[in-house]
C-alpha cells in the first residue's frame, strides 16, 4: 500500500517510518528498499531525500496502482480544494467551519499588502468576483 506524505510530515514521521519497517519485519514482511519509492504532492516541486534505516527511498513523479496512474497534479489539488470549499459553504460540515470562514477578526491590520488567504484562491479558481458569488455557486452546484 503506497504511503503519501508531505515534506513536513516526513520530518515529523521519520520515527514512525522506522517503526513501520520494524513492524513489517516483526510480522515477516520484508520491505525492498530498492523497489520502495516515494512521491511528493504539493505546490512546490522540491526533491526530498527520505532515509529509513540507512536505505534511501527513490522519489518519483508518478506511480501506478492496479492500472491507475497517480500523479502530483496541481489541477487535481485545486479540484479537491474547491470541492472542500463548496462543502463548507453549503454548511454540510456544520456551522463551526462556516462561522470561522465568514468571521471577522477584531483589531488593526498589519502594514503592507494583505496576504492572500484561502478564500482569495477559491474565488480565483471558481471564476467569481466576490465571496457572495462564490457562495451562490456552491449552493447551486448543478449550474
Amino acid at each position: 500500500m503506497p504511503m503519501i506524505l508531505s515534506s513536513w510530515q516526513i520530518q515529523k514521521n521519520n520515527f514512525r517510518l522506522c517503526w513501520i519497517v520494524d513492524k513489517c519485519k516483526e510480522y515477516g514482511i520484508e520491505i525492498n528498499e530498492k523497489k520502495t519509492k516515494t512521491m511528493h504532492i504539493g505546490r512546490d516541486t522540491k526533491t526530498l531525500t527520505i532515509t529509513v534505516r540507512n536505505a534511501v527511498f527513490e522519489q518519483v513523479s508518478k506511480y501506478s496502482i492496479i492500472g491507475h496512474i497517480i500523479t502530483a497534479d496541481v489541477a487535481t489539488l485545486k479540484e479537491w480544494k474547491l470541492g472542500y470549499a463548496g462543502h463548507i459553504m453549503r454548511g454540510s460540515s456544520g456551522p463551526v467551519l462556516q462561522i470561522s470562514l465568514e468571521g471577522k477578526i477584531e483589531g488593526k491590520r498589519g502594514q503592507g499588502r494583505p496576504k492572500r488567504n484561502w478564500m482569495d484562491y477559491v474565488k480565483e479558481w471558481s471564476g467569481s468576483t466576490s465571496y457572495g458569488d462564490t457562495k451562490r455557486k456552491a449552493e447551486n452546484r448543478e449550474d
